[in-house]
């Protein structure tokens, strides 16, 4: 998703749900620039927390059951 040309890419998410077993659902929304167009994207994703480091970041890669959607 990342349209600027960068390696990595931020996208700020809140823990929404804990499932167990160290199981979070998280949700985020980023606005991108999608052929000149601006357009907010949601994100939702499940992840261990154990995979969230001690800055409270996360690599996407660690991300399980991840659904994007365009919402506006």
């Amino acid at each position: 998703m990342a349209s600027s040309g960068k390696d990595d890419d931020v996208i700020r998410m809140e823990v929404v749900e804990s499932l167990g077993n160290g199981l979070m659902r998280l949700l985020g929304q980023k606005r991108v620039v999608y052929r000149g167009v601006s357009r907010v994207v949601e994100v939702s994703a499940l992840i261990n927390n154990k995979d969230i480091d001690d800055g409270n970041r996360a690599k996407s890669s660690a991300f399980l059951d991840t659904k994007a959607q365009v919402i506006q």
